[in-house]
């Protein structure tokens, strides 16, 4: 079930950027460099995007909680997760 959830939400999110740029092709209008660098800042996770969520740094700092309990826990033995989240963070070159 788990697999269709997945395939149901990438088709979808194709969807809206298929329909987002082809807005923007008809229109003409450039992608600017402000507008990119807010996009890679605030991400896509439809969750944030969609305004569910307001806090950025909540939002992903749960997301990356629940990505290392259920997500890497079953593939590996953890023993430290604090520290997992650390290197994650670094990797990311996100500081708190």
């Amino acid at each position: 079930m788990k697999k269709a959830v997945m395939k149901k939400y990438k088709n979808r999110r194709r969807i809206r950027l298929l329909k987002s740029l082809k807005a923007r092709k008809n229109t003409g209008e450039q992608a600017n460099l402000e507008g990119i660098y807010q996009r890679i800042w605030k991400g896509s996770l439809p969750g944030y995007v969609s305004g569910k969520f307001s806090d950025r740094n909540v939002f992903y700092s749960s997301y990356l909680q629940t990505y290392i309990d259920r997500d890497v826990s079953e593939m590996v033995a953890l023993t430290d997760k604090l520290l997992f989240q650390d290197f994650i963070r670094a990797a990311a070159c996100r500081w708190k």
